[in-house]
């Protein structure tokens, strides 16, 4: 397995090639582009992996039909051959060095024109006014392999590169059920031929990530958020449930890595994402259905691409609540650097004059209350009639 650190040095050798310096670009603008590229270059990576096992699972799954030696070592050199390309690191990096290093040239403070700093990864003093805060998901990627704590950008980076063969592992389980079978059942015949080390260091971390998915518990219920301690026992001492980890998705959304769920942008600068957008709940002209189905519409493929967004339930909403922070009662990237006329590409918004409504309507009034949440405290209150005006934020995913 390829150390971040030798990752980083080989980006560093390769940024020292002579060429005219590009003009610096503002820092929030380096951690964006760092943020898409990891989202890129993971969604990349997790697709060359399974197809590449994909490779050798399909020659494994006809050796199980046959049974026949020469079909053993067939597939097992099938596999050897597919395997090797996910950590070769020699010539053509292979798929998880160059995932690696893409990564670390547009991601670590210190390569050519990468102007944001490790304080804003980290979200200590961010420059960038959006940092990514990735000390806030150590306690995530104790389950890839770490201390529960990310105190380097580096760190960040390795937590970054598990969690992809998380998901990859993941979804090869899901498509192959027998997939630790068959590699185990091919080992032997892959051991000792030429290129057999490397493509049996892929297999055993494949099988190791099958292993911890099949073994991870249920994700917890998102913390509050809550820090400070005011009595023994209490939410700030003992910090209970999944951390809040949010990333900014550069396409004017926002996703929850708790819970996986995408959320809408808001800006000050007009029309459907704008903060002080007021809509009421019945449907009907000037309802917030009538908004959803605008956005679902939008562009003609719908808002940032997709055409599933809908307004949040109840719990949704209350699941991005911090209960750290007051007006509002949000996690920073959802309020920060909002000024007027600012786009998503530059701020995030949040307006505090109304309340934010939910799907839900109120058991005891069905026809006349929905759910609604006060942005500035992020309590959630029954006594908003459907025919008031409230904000709106939406949502997408599981």
């Amino acid at each position: 397995m390829v150390r971040v650190a030798e990752v980083v040095g080989l980006v560093v050798l390769l940024s020292v090639v002579a060429v005219a310096p590009a003009a610096a670009i503002p820092p929030e603008q380096s951690l964006a582009r760092c943020q898409r590229t990891v989202a890129e270059e993971g969604q990349l990576f997790v697709t060359r992996v399974q197809q590449v096992v994909g490779r050798c699972l399909d020659a494994a799954a006809d050796e199980s039909l046959r049974r026949g030696r020469p079909s053993v070592d067939a597939a097992a050199r099938t596999c050897v051959n597919a395997l090797g390309e996910i950590t070769r690191n020699r010539g053509d990096l292979g798929v998880q060095p160059r995932f690696e290093t893409v990564i670390a040239r547009w991601c670590v403070p210190g390569q050519r024109d990468v102007t944001h700093t490790a304080a804003d990864v980290l979200g200590a003093s961010p420059a960038a006014g959006q940092p990514i805060d990735a000390r806030s998901v150590g306690a995530l990627c104790r389950g890839f392999g770490g201390d529960g704590a990310i105190d380097s950008v580096e760190e960040w980076l390795a937590c970054v590169v598990a969690s992809h063969w998380s998901l990859a592992a993941t979804a090869i389980a899901t498509e192959y059920p027998r997939a630790l079978q068959w590699l185990g059942e091919l080992r032997p015949a892959m051991a000792g031929g030429a290129g057999g080390t490397e493509a049996l260091a892929a297999l055993d971390r494949l099988a190791t990530e099958i292993e911890s998915a099949a073994e991870m518990p249920s994700p917890a219920l998102p913390a509050t958020g809550q820090t400070a301690s005011y009595a023994p026992g209490d939410d700030g001492a003992l910090r209970t449930g999944a951390p809040l980890a949010f990333h900014d998705n550069g396409d004017g959304t926002i996703t929850d890595e708790s819970t996986g769920l995408v959320w809408e942008k808001k800006a000050d600068a007009g029309g459907l994402h704008d903060k002080d957008g007021a809509y009421t709940w019945n449907p009907g002209a000037g309802s917030i259905w009538e908004w959803l189905a605008a956005v679902n519409a939008e562009g003609g493929s719908g808002f940032a691409g997709k055409s599933d967004w809908r307004i949040p339930n109840k719990k949704e909403l209350e699941s991005i609540v911090d209960a750290s922070r007051f007006n509002p009662a949000f996690p920073a990237l959802f309020a920060s650097a909002c000024t007027s006329g600012c786009t998503a590409a530059t701020c995030s918004c949040t307006a505090s004059l109304l309340h934010y409504w939910t799907s839900t309507s109120v058991a005891a009034a069905p026809n006349d209350f929905a759910w609604g949440m006060l942005p500035s405290s992020g309590a959630v209150q029954a006594s908003n009639r459907k025919t008031a005006f409230g904000h709106v934020r939406a949502v997408r995913g599981p």
